[in-house]
């Protein structure tokens, strides 16, 4: 198993936690971006939650550790960007 297993191992498990609306995709070599699109931080917390426990105690290699670190942000008022802007458009540079 290598990294990039491990990645698409996480992004299985995030895809089954989140909506058909939401989109996840990498942005990145280490970076999996979910976005929810209409969801308060609140909604935020509990996708977390949720992943935390599916990949409690997962591993992609025998006897190392997981380790994912979780973020989020929040849009509001009345012009919300679409996923795919934010994924691909003006929100995230490198």
């Amino acid at each position: 198993a290598s990294f990039f297993d491990a990645l698409r191992m996480i992004a299985g498990i995030a895809s089954q936690c989140i909506r058909t609306v939401d989109v996840a995709a990498r942005s990145d070599e280490a970076t999996l971006l979910l976005v929810l699109p209409h969801t308060p931080a609140e909604g935020c917390a509990v996708v977390v939650n949720r992943l935390r426990e599916r990949l409690e105690g997962i591993s992609p290699l025998p006897g190392v550790p997981l380790q994912v670190t979780f973020a989020h942000a929040t849009f509001a008022g009345a012009t919300l960007p679409s996923p795919e802007r934010v994924l691909f458009g003006e929100f995230f540079h490198a």
